[in-house]
């Protein structure tokens, strides 16, 4: 299909200096991540 297989947080958050130190963020990081692994 094409789609790139990407790391996700899932369920626990990053270290405070990390991409994802809020649920927010994991969140943001998250999505963006997804978006980015489906664009062509």
């Amino acid at each position: 299909t094409g789609v790139r297989v990407v790391r996700l947080f899932t369920g626990s958050l990053s270290a405070a200096e990390g991409p994802a130190p809020t649920y927010l963020e994991m969140m943001r990081y998250n999505v963006g991540a997804i978006v980015a692994a489906l664009e062509p």
